[in-house]
């Protein structure tokens, strides 16, 4: 019996004591509070919807600490050369703001057309092949691509503690997390933030009038991408997500739930979950794969 069936059993009612007494003490206990947890967050559903998106965007954006959008300050860029491929040409630069420095990449068609796309990607700008391909696909569909690191991946990561970054069990932004939480800043809203300033960017980059941008996800970036399309759907036309939690309540009770602890947002569960934030943005305008 998996432990989310166990945790779905005793939320609707099951009695650890005689209907799940198969199971070891310390599994009963744990599968308990499981369901405890997940009626905690059933029960503030309710409270929810009682909020107007205006009101649940301004206090997810606040639970997030990121500063009112009107005061975010923009982006500048510093071309770092060029790299010409026999199809199109990768330029690298640097997005910097008061508060981060992004390494990043674009890739440009000889002939792109109108919009652009913004990856994100749990490795940062370089990502994997399989991200590449869908990159160079993009691009030879006419389409201008930007990746960049958002802080603490990529040229920004940091060690882990003293393991190999490729070694099972390392994840170089659990120190970065933790520190950020402790100063009242979740990584999760640190991301975001880097996100509208790139988005920002990629929208009126050597253009007069704002170009459409189409952000993409890939795993825990795609937490990153789906908070940032909610709070400004103006700046961003549609979201894509490869791999990412479609909420947390489901998480509720899972053995293992892999990196989500570095995407915590303390308080989170009592005011949204993920499916409010596809709400926010429009379920039309984001597509899971």
């Amino acid at each position: 019996m998996t432990a989310a069936l166990i945790t779905l059993l005793l939320a609707l009612g099951a009695d650890p004591a005689e209907d799940l007494n198969c199971l070891t003490a310390d599994e009963r206990a744990q599968a308990t509070l499981s369901a405890y947890l997940l009626r905690e967050v059933h029960n503030t559903h309710e409270h929810r919807a009682q909020l107007s998106g205006e009101e649940l965007t301004d206090r997810v954006r606040s639970l997030l600490g990121i500063a009112p959008l009107s005061e975010l300050p923009e982006p500048t860029g510093v071309d770092l050369g060029r790299v010409q491929r026999e199809t199109y040409h990768i330029d690298r630069l640097v997005l910097k703001t008061p508060t981060s420095v992004l390494p990043g990449l674009t890739f440009h068609p000889k002939e792109p057309r109108a919009g652009a796309y913004l990856y994100l990607h749990d490795s940062g700008k370089l990502a994997d092949e399989a991200a590449m391909t869908e990159i160079e696909d993009l691009v030879a569909a006419g389409s201008v691509v930007v990746t960049i690191d958002l802080r603490g991946q990529g040229e920004t990561a940091s060690e882990c503690s003293g393991r190999s970054p490729d070694r099972a069990g390392c994840n170089p932004l659990s120190a970065d997390a933790q520190l950020a939480s402790l100063l009242g800043r979740p990584l999760l809203g640190l991301h975001v933030e880097d996100t509208l300033a790139a988005g920002h960017f990629v929208a009126h980059y050597q253009t007069d009038e704002p170009r459409e941008v189409h952000l993409i996800g890939v795993g825990q970036s795609g937490l990153t991408a789906l908070h940032a399309a909610a709070l400004r759907p103006d700046l961003f036309t549609t979201v894509t997500l490869h791999n990412t939690p479609r909420d947390w309540s489901s998480l509720i009770g899972e053995a293992a739930v892999g990196q989500q602890l570095t995407d915590i947002v303390p308080g989170a569960l009592k005011l949204y979950d993920l499916p409010e934030l596809v709400e926010l943005l429009g379920v039309e305008r984001v597509k899971w794969e």
